[in-house]
């Protein structure tokens, strides 16, 4: 099978291209030295191929319009008529945070963001980008699924944004109930390559987190034992930052340049006690392999 990759230099493609030839597939990677998605896809990047993974995404806040949601527009146009098969590394971010008595459970019928809005701009792209292929693969009949990825991370990479706020040797821990929900990357480039071999028909979506997941305490110290930081982690009631976003927002100036962490939708979403579910991926055969206890 031959596979076009898209964001095949990043933390995520690289492993993904791994994965797919450890599989025995053929890969045509797209990176940035190839040319620019957002502008369209290279002359002949979609001859003989069977399916597509597209990872390419910004994590950058000022790229995400463009790198995220203009690129993807690019690539579906380019697949009109085109018979390969879609699969989409997406984000567990799009799914909305715990409203007062709201679910505590995340999978894949948990509503999503009802005000993206609220939310940072990595997330309104992701959840832009996860829109326009649901309505693509609708309005096409494609074969197409869309895995919502916890966050990524391997034993060099074990940071990630549902920890709390870095200020030098100091993490402030937002929140201790909970799940953090990890994806070791490796397990979510087989999860990807998995999804593009399977033929059948139609739209499918599912929640890709690892087993046995830990919560903030427990992440903290598997870091600290890879990294030496955070030196020292101190507790926040992440409700206080809950409490005062509201009011920030209301600052003339300042309300539409709050970072994520002072917007309310952005902190329910990643501090609001929650489990994540992964139990329909792991029935299509998939099974994750990596733990942060297993460090």
């Amino acid at each position: 099978m031959l596979i076009l990759l898209t964001g095949a230099g990043g933390f995520l493609g690289r492993a993904t291209r791994a994965a797919a030839e450890a599989r025995g597939h053929d890969i045509r990677p797209l990176t940035r030295a190839e040319g620019d998605l957002a502008e369209g896809l290279p002359p002949g990047a979609l001859d003989g191929v069977d399916a597509v993974i597209h990872c390419a995404a910004a994590m950058d806040s000022a790229r995400a319009a463009r790198d995220t949601v203009q690129a993807t527009l690019s690539l579906l146009r380019a697949m009109e008529g085109h018979p390969a098969r879609l699969v989409l590394a997406g984000s567990i971010g799009v799914h909305g945070g715990v409203q007062g008595g709201g679910p505590a459970l995340v999978e894949e019928e948990t509503p999503l963001e009802p005000d993206p809005r609220g939310r940072d701009a990595y997330s309104r792209a992701k959840i832009a980008q996860e829109g326009m292929v649901r309505a693509e693969a609708a309005a096409s009949g494609r074969a197409a699924t869309i895995l919502r990825l916890g966050a990524l991370w391997d034993e060099t990479h074990l940071s990630n944004a549902h920890l709390g706020l870095a200020a030098g040797p100091i993490l402030l821990r937002l929140g201790g109930r909970g799940e953090v929900p990890l994806l070791h990357v490796a397990d979510a480039a087989e999860a990807l390559v998995r999804a593009a071999e399977r033929e059948a028909p139609g739209l499918r979506l599912y929640t890709a987190v690892g087993d046995d997941l830990p919560d903030r305490a427990a992440c903290i110290r598997a870091l600290r034992r890879a990294t030496g930081w955070p030196r020292l982690a101190l507790p926040l009631p992440w409700r206080l930052l809950d409490e005062a976003a509201p009011l920030l927002a209301r600052i003339p100036r300042l309300g539409p340049r709050l970072p994520g962490l002072l917007r309310r939708a952005t902190l329910r979403a990643r501090f609001a006690p929650a489990r994540y579910a992964n139990a329909r991926l792991k029935e299509t055969g998939w099974r994750p392999k990596h733990g942060v206890g297993d460090r």
